[in-house]
């Protein structure tokens, strides 16, 4: 459980994914914000903010994902993508500005 009473954010600078799960991993966040991730895997894995693979869990609750981008010709999921058999709850969860191109 990675928790935030102040709603901490996560950031980086457009240039980087903020997070990446796999190997089964179960995390959950709470209260805290992701801005400005960015994938730019052509062909690859999608989730600008998020990326949760190989059987990984994920919850997020009462989060904001702010300008999470994923660049590439199959990259899906702007803010959070799941893949390979894992699993997502969002809940109280807003996404502004965030979205998958080529």
């Amino acid at each position: 459980l990675i928790f935030s009473t102040v709603n901490a954010t996560l950031g980086a600078a457009g240039t980087t994914r903020l997070v990446h799960l796999d190997h089964g991993a179960d995390v959950t966040f709470s209260g805290v914000n992701f801005a400005r991730g960015t994938t730019s895997e052509w062909g690859g894995k999608g989730g600008g903010c998020i990326l949760a693979q190989g059987s990984s869990r994920l919850s997020v609750q009462d989060g904001r994902f702010d300008s999470c981008f994923a660049k590439g010709l199959s990259a899906p999921g702007g803010a959070v993508a799941i893949e390979e058999a894992s699993h997502a709850t969002l809940s109280s969860v807003v996404i502004t500005n965030s979205g998958a191109y080529r």
